[in-house]
C-alpha cells in the first residue's frame, strides 16, 4: 500500500475589510427592465370584423336565396291557381295568370301561318299573287282584331262558365324553364276526350309577388284546326 499522507491544510481566510457590511439575505440582483405593452391595433380589428361579417352576411344571403327560390312559385303551381281561382270566382286572380290578348295575338299570327299552307290558299294566291292574296286573308278572312278580341274573351274569366275550370282532370308531362321563361305540357281531360296544351310562360312581378303568367298556347294553331275540322 501507498504511505500514508497527511490532509493538506486549508489556508486561513482573509478578514472581511473594516466596515463592511453582508447584503441582506432577501436581496435579488436587478433584472433587465419589463417591455411595455403593446398597442392594440383596433383599425385592424375592426377590419377583420367587417369582412367576417361580410362573409357572414354573404352566407346568409345565399342561404335565405335558396330558401326563397325552394319555396317560390313554380310553372306548374299557374295551373292550379287558375282552377282554384275559376272555382273561387275571383276574377282579378284569374286575369293576373293569364295574359289572354297575348295568347291570342301568338295564336292570330300561328293560324295565319298555318292557313298559308293549305291548298285553298295557293289557289287564292295563283288567282291574285302573294301580296294581295295575304291582304285579302288579314282583312276581309281574318281580321286580326276582331279574332284577337274574340279569342280573348274566351281565355278570360268572364268567358268561363260557372263551376268549371279552365284545365280539368290535369297533368303536366314536362316543364322546362329558361330564365326567366317556361315551357309546360299538360294534358286535361274535357268532355270525356284527352286535350294537350303547350303553354308558354312568363315570369313577372305582381305586387311583391313573382308569378309565372301564361302568355301563349304554342300549339293553338293545332287546336283551332281540329275544332274548326281543317
Amino acid at each position: 500500500p501507498p504511505a500514508y499522507q497527511p490532509p493538506a491544510s486549508t489556508p486561513p481566510t482573509a478578514p472581511p475589510p473594516a466596515g463592511y457590511a453582508p447584503p441582506p439575505a432577501a436581496y435579488a440582483p436587478p433584472s433587465a427592465p419589463a417591455p411595455a405593452p403593446k398597442k392594440k391595433k383596433t383599425w385592424l380589428w375592426i377590419v377583420i370584423g367587417l369582412v367576417v361579417l361580410g362573409l357572414l352576411g354573404c352566407c346568409g344571403i345565399a342561404i335565405a336565396g335558396g330558401f326563397l327560390f325552394a319555396g317560390s312559385a313554380q310553372p306548374a303551381d299557374t295551373i292550379e291557381t287558375l282552377n282554384q281561382a275559376a272555382l273561387d270566382r275571383d276574377a282579378t286572380t284569374f286575369d293576373q295568370y293569364i295574359d289572354a290578348e297575348s295568347v291570342s295575338t301568338a295564336a292570330y299570327e300561328q293560324f295565319i301561318q298555318y292557313i298559308m299552307t293549305t291548298e285553298d290558299y295557293t289557289l287564292l294566291v295563283d288567282e291574285l299573287g302573294e301580296a294581295e292574296a295575304e291582304r285579302v286573308l288579314r282583312e276581309e278572312v281574318l281580321p286580326r282584331d276582331s279574332f284577337i278580341e274574340e279569342l280573348s274573351a274566351e281565355f278570360s274569366f268572364a268567358g268561363l262558365e260557372e263551376d268549371t275550370v279552365p284545365f280539368p282532370e290535369y297533368t303536366i308531362s314536362s316543364t322546362t324553364i329558361d330564365n326567366d321563361t317556361a315551357e309546360v305540357t299538360l294534358t286535361t281531360v274535357e268532355d270525356g276526350e284527352e286535350v294537350e296544351y303547350v303553354l308558354g310562360m312568363t315570369k313577372e312581378t305582381v305586387g311583391e309577388e313573382e308569378i309565372w303568367v301564361i302568355k301563349e298556347i304554342k300549339n293553338i294553331d293545332e287546336m283551332l284546326q281540329e275544332q274548326l275540322g281543317i
